[in-house]
């Protein structure tokens, strides 16, 4: 939990140890840049706990009445349960807008002779009336126990869910890790690994 109220957007400096969370949006300005949420409170899966060295005397005031507040729920206020984003695309992309989009792609990828560009499109889905993200991102956590499940909430960027298999990066101690999944296949259970082969486009995602 970030209790600056005010997550800054810059540039990530991998050498700061200070501990936390970084989440960037899929255009930045300035580029590169993302938003870095301090772990000024932290959930080791039964309790909170406050990192007194990760903030001032201010902020570890300001834990105290957060912690009080999430243990009675009422940190957000009656009947709001995750921050929306101000501005929000609340339909699907048609059949025909991501047609013309992949058109776009493909004439990009011609004239500026690119390797790869990722196309996706917006699934708009009616959420019931007393969804929870915390209740989901717990079952997210239960279901897939070796996944990187995320849920972040930050007032005036919205509420992101999600659940990958792959750690784009962590930082440990000053020890870099990161896991790329790209060019990976599913174990086969009838062949051994040594027979196993990757094609052309495996190869090149690994390369």
């Amino acid at each position: 939990v970030d209790l600056s109220g005010t997550p800054r957007l810059a540039p990530v400096n991998l050498l700061e140890r200070e501990p936390g969370f970084v989440f960037a949006p899929f255009v930045a300005e300035p580029a590169g840049a993302a938003l870095q949420l301090r772990a000024d409170l932290w959930f080791d899966g039964q309790a909170l706990h406050v990192r007194n060295a990760n903030g001032t005397r201010q902020r570890a005031e300001r834990a105290e009445l957060v912690m009080a507040a999430l243990q009675n729920d009422t940190y957000m206020g009656s009947g709001q349960r995750w921050y929306v984003a101000p501005q929000i695309r609340s339909r699907a992309a048609g059949e025909a807008e991501f047609t013309t989009l992949v058109d776009d792609a493909i004439d990009f990828i011609g004239e500026t002779g690119i390797a790869k560009v990722v196309v996706s499109r917006t699934a708009a889905r009616t959420l019931p009336e007393r969804f929870d993200p915390a209740v989901v991102f717990a079952a997210l956590c239960e279901r897939y126990p070796h996944a990187f499940v995320s849920l972040v909430a930050v007032p005036g960027v919205g509420t992101w869910l999600g659940a990958t298999p792959e750690i784009l990066l962590t930082l440990d101690n000053m020890a870099l890790t990161t896991m790329a999944l790209a060019g990976t296949q599913r174990r086969p259970n009838d062949l051994p690994l040594e027979r196993v082969t990757w094609g052309r486009k495996e190869t090149v995602e690994q390369d």
